[in-house]
């Protein structure tokens, strides 16, 4: 029997016939490659798994455990990677967005038991001295005496970076407390960072505010000082009035703000002005709630210019 192999049907069986090869053959190398292809990627995350579990046999099991992640409308994923620590517990990669919009990357470990294994950043560029407090002691410290049942703990004057490690760290504690079935309660909030008490304004530390202050005019009775110091982003500015006599404040009005707006400018609002009003160095005055460093920049500033007219 002569077989036409210009017709259809010998084309169809021919394609059939290549597509089937091509298959095995993909599946053939996918099988030899894809082994080696998660190695490499296993292999590039290792030394920093290794900080937290020194040693240990490490799994990529991101894409197994992944999906029991379950996301509110509007979430993101903030888990970038998922490892098995093989006897120890399991670390996660997380990324998040605290106060600088560029991010930042940090791990957690929660070892078998439930309790934190580990808790170290990779990547962060958040403000020296404020948002960073989130990658150091005694927070870390703090947040090792945490179990995968805890929210993370925030801290007055790096809320939105703690707050933001709090959103990472509960994608990671679902999955890991799915994965372990531990019981603990999804709605938990984090708990407020504690106010931290008033001092005299004479024993209260300014050094990093640098607050500057000159004399514009003192006629014996009110003592005018334009003054200056560094808030969160920048140097703010404020004319403080004093009354010689008492050695008391009479106002204070802010003249530049450099700090971020709807958020420190909360301390530079006329209701909170006003309470500088009668203030002495050995006045307490309390911070203005969500914006620490403005406020602070103001006391630096009033303190400097009550120190300028008792000399």
């Amino acid at each position: 029997m002569k077989i036409d192999k210009t017709s259809g049907v010998y084309k169809a069986c021919m394609l059939g016939i290549l597509c089937a090869v091509c298959g095995i053959l993909l599946s053939t190398v996918n099988a030899i490659t894809a082994p080696i292809i998660e190695e490499n990627a296993l292999a590039s995350v290792k030394s920093s798994l290794e900080i937290i579990y020194p040693g240990a046999t490490f799994t990529d099991v991101t894409e197994d455990k992944i999906g029991l992640l379950e996301l509110k409308d509007g979430e993101d994923t903030l888990i970038d990677g998922i490892y098995n620590a093989e006897g120890k517990g399991t670390i996660f990669t997380l990324h998040s967005t605290g106060y600088n919009a560029d991010g930042f990357k940090f791990m957690i470990a929660y070892n078998n038991d439930g309790s934190i294994g580990g808790y170290s950043v990779l990547e962060q560029a958040e403000t020296a001295g404020k948002g960073d407090k989130a990658f150091k002691d005694p927070y870390v410290s703090d947040v090792l005496k945490l179990t995968s049942s805890d929210t993370m703990p925030l801290i007055t004057g790096a809320t939105i970076t703690t707050t933001a490690v709090g959103k990472a760290v509960d994608q990671a504690r679902q999955v890991f407390n799915k994965m372990n079935n531990i019981s603990y309660d999804e709605n938990a909030t984090a708990t407020p960072a504690p106010k931290a008490e008033p001092v005299e304004l004479a024993k209260e530390d300014f050094k990093d505010n640098k607050a500057e202050c000159t004399e514009t005019s003192n006629d014996g009775t009110i003592a005018v000082y334009a003054c200056k110091a560094h808030g969160f982003e920048g140097v703010n500015e404020a004319t403080v009035t004093v009354d010689v006599a008492s050695k008391s404040v009479k106002s204070i009005e802010v003249t530049k703000f450099s700090d971020t707006e709807d958020v420190g400018d909360q301390a530079t609002k006329a209701a909170e002005l006003d309470k500088y009003k009668g203030v002495t160095l050995e006045s307490k005055v309390d911070s203005t709630t969500g914006a620490t460093f403005t406020s602070t920049s103001l006391r630096a500033m009033i303190t400097t210019a009550l120190q300028a007219v008792t000399k």
